[in-house]
């Protein structure tokens, strides 16, 4: 593995990720015992996540609408962060469930670039770690997400059928594949 960028050792970096990843931990059970705590560790990861949702269900015409932003104490006594209502049907309910997950890719691009634009410092590693595990975390979907997602099981079957046929699309029916796969055969 290579731990060299433009010629400079950074293996301090891994040191001081480990002591923040630490850090960070403790810091969140800080904050986690305070609304103000949890809005301000989590409203990034919480706007995105629901940003996704959003959307996805704009996208498949199911009329979402944003509740709410802010961290919310249910009866229960737990934290709902956000809350985006739409009005979807059976097979609508899987890709809006699922939408955060596409944050990962957009997770991937902004880790990947992020010491291009910012110097390595004490402050920019701190950053780079607090983004990495809010976004990484609320690109998870929740168990509300995963009970929707899965109250259909006709749904989930068309789903998973559609991905197959796109799978096999660009795996054996495109014509590229194809002519290389009959002049593999011949």
């Amino acid at each position: 593995m290579d731990f060299f960028i433009n010629n400079t050792n950074i293996w301090h970096l891994s040191i001081l990720d480990f002591v923040l990843i630490i850090s960070f931990f403790k810091i969140r059970g800080y904050f986690l015992n305070s609304m103000t705590g949890v809005f301000i560790f989590y409203f990034l990861g919480t706007f995105l996540h629901e940003l996704f949702h959003f959307l996805m269900a704009l996208m498949l015409r199911a009329k979402p609408r944003i509740s709410f932003l802010f961290p919310k104490k249910m009866s229960d006594g737990s934290i709902m962060l956000g809350r985006v209502e739409t009005s979807y049907s059976w097979w609508k309910a899987l890709p809006i469930s699922m939408a955060p997950l596409l944050l990962l890719i957009v997770v991937y691009m902004v880790l990947r670039a992020y010491f291009l634009f910012f110097g390595f410092s004490f402050f920019s590693c701190a950053f780079y770690l607090y983004l990495a595990f809010v976004l990484i975390d609320s690109a998870i979907p929740s168990k509300q997400d995963f009970k929707i997602a899965f109250c259909s099981p006709m749904g989930v079957f068309l789903w998973i059928f559609i991905g197959t046929l796109i799978y096999n699309y660009y795996n054996y029916l495109d014509p590229r594949m194809f002519y290389l796969k009959i002049k593999e055969f011949l």
